[in-house]
């Protein structure tokens, strides 16, 4: 068998006509010499086949970066296997019909379901078996890289104050009854973080420099510490993370190896909104359970919500950006929502 192609130099627009041919598994091209007219016959690897478009010729590459551009129908078997595993898909996708255009609403929605829905259950019941050894090794690791590109200084909050609430926090995480006690660190965030408090798996939980002075009141700092051992506390970090390591592979192992344009980012669009659905949901979370940290020392549940005004006041309407694309619930919401609870 004999199929009319066209034959690319790599790295080039310059084309040559050609022939290839396939002989037991192994595939020849037949090239004609401008100079002498014979015909020069060599074997090439077939590197990678694109799927098929329309009625166009197929694109092949070779091993050497060549490309070969397929003029004559392709027998079946020809290609012993190496057509990409989609190239059927986008075959029969291009004879658009109603019944398979209600079929891929329906794939499209098993997909919607598995990724926000089912996903998640599977990927929370897995950190079930990650030892908390492992999720505070984990959390660590994840602090150095975190110190390492972002280089923060030092606090220079007076000592005694650091020390008076760290203390003040220990008695926190001894009511939530953490396996083990998260340090306590206090840095300067900068331009890059500002007013902040987060907790990396396992702990530790960084407090900057400007969210003590943006709270003013130890009782305020506390409470949003309290929200931070709240989420090492329901392993919010490791559950995260299995989310978003599930979700990237089910998009891999719908989308991986096909050469459709923009999959690469429709894939990574799809996993950051499932990402900031999930945080959403943790958020809400530690600030139950946060508030519920902070009465059981005695302290005021509402301690909480009153942080969230006083950062809301200084941030303005950001922070009230509860939308769809948002890591956050707006923060009207949450005050809404801690103040009305029972």
């Amino acid at each position: 068998m004999r199929l009319r192609c066209h034959i690319y130099e790599a790295y080039s627009s310059k084309r040559r006509d050609a022939v290839l041919m396939e002989d037991g598994g192994r595939y020849l091209v037949a090239i004609t010499d401008e100079a002498t007219g014979q015909e020069i016959t060599e074997e090439v690897v077939l590197k990678h086949v694109q799927p098929a478009v329309g009625t166009g010729p197929r694109h092949v590459l070779l091993e050497d970066e060549r490309a070969l551009d397929i003029l004559d129908p392709i027998p079946a078997g020809f290609l012993s296997g190496l057509e990409g595993r989609h190239s059927h898909w986008v075959l029969w996708l291009e004879r658009f019909s109603l019944p398979k255009a209600a079929l891929l609403v329906v794939v499209l929605a098993g997909c919607i379901f598995g990724v926000r829905w089912a996903l998640p259950v599977a990927a929370d019941l897995s950190t079930n078996l990650v030892p908390s050894s492992a999720e505070a090794y984990l959390g660590q690791v994840s602090f150095e890289q975190f110190e390492a590109i972002f280089q923060l200084d030092p606090s220079s909050l007076p000592a005694h104050q650091r020390k008076r609430l760290r203390q003040e926090a220990r008695a926190l995480a001894a009511v939530a009854e953490l396996e083990q006690k998260p340090e306590i660190l206090f840095r300067k965030g900068g331009r890059d973080l500002g007013a902040i408090a987060f907790a990396f798996p396992g702990g530790p939980i960084i407090v900057t420099d400007e969210l003590v002075k943006e709270m003013g009141e130890d009782r305020l700092v506390l409470a949003v510490i309290a929200h931070e051992l709240a989420h090492v506390k329901q392993r919010h970090g490791l559950r995260q993370v299995a989310r978003a390591t599930g979700a990237v592979l089910v998009m891999t192992v719908l989308l991986g190896g096909t050469d459709v344009s923009g999959v690469e980012e429709l894939s990574t669009l799809v996993i950051a909104v499932a990402s900031n659905g999930y945080s959403r949901e943790f958020e809400r979370d530690a600030d139950l359970r946060g508030a519920e940290i902070l009465a059981k020392t005695g302290r005021k549940k509402n301690d909480l919500a009153d942080a969230l005004e006083k950062l809301g006041s200084s941030c303005g309407e950001t922070c009230d950006d509860g939308g769809f694309f948002s890591t956050h619930p707006g923060t009207s919401e949450r005050i809404e929502a801690l103040r009305s609870s029972p």
